[in-house]
């Protein structure tokens, strides 16, 4: 499906429609809200076109300077008095190979980790970024 968009206020088009009969009409509209921005997309989202707005707007890999993860792996962040912990998860029944890019401790072991590592089969690790890095 694809809706037909009308930018209105101070909302800017950002792109329009091609190669149909939508011809030229907004497909994308941005407006500034508050402290954030809103965007709305006139058209059905697939993995490819949702994959180009994550990167686009600096959200694809939030936490790539911090982590280098394979596929397979989960990463869940939570915040707690100002400190993020990052849990990254291994739902295979294999070993998972991933890289800490920055200082960290591991919760659940008490290690200081940088660098390539492994997490075990079904395995989880509790991030806490050292104060000091």
């Amino acid at each position: 499906f694809n809706e037909v968009l009308e930018a209105q206020g101070d909302a800017q088009v950002l792109a329009r429609f091609t190669g149909n009969y939508y011809q030229g009409e907004p497909a994308l509209i941005r407006r500034s809200l508050g402290a954030g921005t809103v965007y709305y997309y006139g058209a059905a989202f697939t993995r490819r076109t949702a994959g180009i707005f994550l990167k686009k707007l600096g959200e694809a890999e939030p936490y790539a300077g911090r982590f280098t993860l394979p596929e397979a792996a989960e990463l869940a962040v939570r915040e707690k008095d100002g400190r993020k912990y990052w849990f990254v998860l291994n739902y295979k029944k294999t070993p998972l190979r991933f890289t800490v890019h920055t200082a960290m401790r591991d919760l659940l072991s008490g290690q200081d980790v940088c660098g390539e590592t492994e997490l075990a089969p079904y395995g989880v690790m509790v991030f806490l970024e050292e104060e000091n890095a």
